[in-house]
């Protein structure tokens, strides 16, 4: 018997909406959260008891992450992924397969697999979250500066969010696009690793987030991957923003569940 989780809000290509409608910046940021953690995981914290290594996605996109009830994700869908051994820096494809849009262009042109193929998959998806718009390798480069994109999507954000926590939620509106911008640069090496996407975004929490709210925001406490082929039973403690900065203060970094 083959027992699967039940998802109900299914994968997150189904939620993906503009500036002006859909899910607000909290449920979103939760979930942009989650994704980072998950890929922070596969590439650093998967452990393997024969080899050193990291496992490569291939094919991270909306369609492959799910929503389980409380809009937690879930990284699903492994068919492309691949074993990557530490020593490596980098392995060549047989043959190109994957979805287009999400393709890191080293990948598609190349056939060049490192760890930084999924972080250009990552920030594609981190862009789509926060705009709602479908994007492509070609949609960022020197002759198509994002410059106009970028200041849309934040002028509109701008114009949704209210509240005494607007500026705070539009400031790391403004962080999480840059991160994902940064993760779609056409050159893999000026791309961050999942452990420096992780620490940015620690670190806005722990001086940043709601430093004038004392009231945790709802629904923004736990972050759960769990990996259709490596199921370790592994959950992340995600807390809310005002919980995280006690623990940076205490020297604590992502605490594992049993």
């Amino acid at each position: 018997m083959l027992c699967l989780e039940y998802l109900p809000n299914g994968s997150l290509d189904k939620h993906l909406s503009d500036e002006s409608s859909g899910h607000d910046w909290l449920t979103r940021y939760n979930i942009i959260r989650g994704i980072c953690n998950g890929v922070h995981y596969l590439h650093e914290q998967f452990q393997c008891q024969q080899i050193s290594a990291s496992i490569i996605h291939l094919d991270l996109k909306p369609a492959n992450i799910l929503l389980d009830g409380n809009m937690v994700p879930k990284v699903a869908d492994f068919g492309l992924s691949r074993l990557f051994e530490d020593n490596k820096t980098q392995t060549l494809a047989t043959f190109v397969s994957g979805s287009l849009c999400y393709m890191a262009p080293e990948y598609l042109f190349g056939r060049i697999i490192t760890t930084k193929a999924d972080i250009h998959n990552l920030g594609v998806i981190i862009i789509e979250i926060i705009s709602g718009r479908r994007i492509n390798h070609l949609t960022f480069d020197s002759q198509h500066p994002c410059q106009d994109f970028v200041v849309e999507v934040l002028e509109n954000w701008r114009s949704r969010l209210e509240g005494a926590s607007s500026e705070t939620d539009y400031n790391q509106i403004k962080s999480c696009l840059e991160i994902g911008l940064s993760c779609v640069n056409a050159q893999r090496e000026e791309r961050p690793t999942s452990r420096e996407i992780i620490e940015r975004l620690d670190r806005w929490e722990a001086t940043n987030c709601y430093v004038n709210n004392e009231e945790e925001p709802p629904n923004h406490q736990y972050s759960t991957y769990r990996s259709d082929q490596h199921d370790d039973g592994h959950e992340w403690d995600y807390c809310s923003p005002r919980r995280r900065r006690q623990q940076c203060r205490q020297g604590h970094g992502i605490h594992w569940l049993a």
